[in-house]
């Protein structure tokens, strides 16, 4: 069995790294560039940048903020955050993003994606899928669509994308831990996909049990960098 592919997240307000302390609430700022450098450092191959203030207004705009990224790390950026146009994509790849995480613009418009691939392969995009009350929501988990999971992946798999990520969210937006046996159902029926599950990990143990499921990464979010425990357990697992 393959280790998973973890990935860590930054999260982006006002073009500061947003960290928020799950078990008290805290939130601080920091540098993204910065900590970017720091993950670069540790080995990570790749970093997901989510422009939070992008996603609820539905306009991406940390291009410089990729293009310094790119120019001083060698890790590969995927980069979230209201996509909705050709424009935007094409500039966040001129930026140096190597992947483009889209949810909302895949169950509105699933013409436009394959135009997307068209112009710059399948590889460059993931599928990313949010979960509330076992419906998918978009546009910042405001609106809710009638299409089950099985009909995303199997639409745009079909045009070439094997890679999706999966993030379960309760009644408030907030993500929740990964379900693994939600994950191994969905594994077991699409057994070529490459699934990575979303953050909220919260026990550094269950990392053998999500690969044992076949799932092929996971997302690593602010517990990621606020619990010293589940930090120590991702070296320990990275290390095996």
């Amino acid at each position: 069995m393959d280790k998973l592919h973890l990935v860590p997240v930054i999260h982006l307000e006002e073009g500061q790294a947003i960290i928020e302390n799950k078990k008290n609430g805290e939130r601080f700022f920091t540098d993204p560039v910065d900590l970017a450098v720091e993950l670069n450092d540790l080995g990570f191959d790749e970093l997901l940048i989510i422009d939070d203030d992008g996603d609820k207004k539905g306009n991406f705009t940390a291009f410089e903020l990729l293009y310094e990224i790119a120019e001083i790390t060698d890790i590969e950026l995927i980069v979230k955050g209201g996509f909705r146009n050709f424009d935007s994509i094409s500039k966040a790849f001129d930026a140096g993003a190597s992947r483009i995480l889209l949810t909302s613009l895949s169950i509105e418009n699933p013409e436009v994606i394959s135009q997307l691939i068209d112009a710059y392969g399948s590889n460059s995009f993931i599928i990313g899928m949010e979960l509330m009350n076992d419906s998918l929501v978009y546009h910042h988990h405001k609106d809710q669509s009638e299409m089950p999971i099985e009909t995303v992946i199997s639409l745009y798999n079909s045009l070439g994308i094997d890679r999706f990520t999966l993030q379960t969210l309760n009644d408030l937006g907030q993500k929740l831990s990964p379900d693994v046996n939600f994950l191994d159902n969905v594994i077991s029926v699409f057994p070529r996909i490459r699934l990575y599950a979303g953050e909220g990990l919260a026990n550094a143990d269950d990392f053998l049990d999500f690969e044992n499921t076949g799932l092929s990464g996971m997302f690593l979010g602010d517990e990621f960098y606020t619990d010293e425990a589940l930090f120590n357990g991702m070296k320990e697992y990275r290390n095996e």
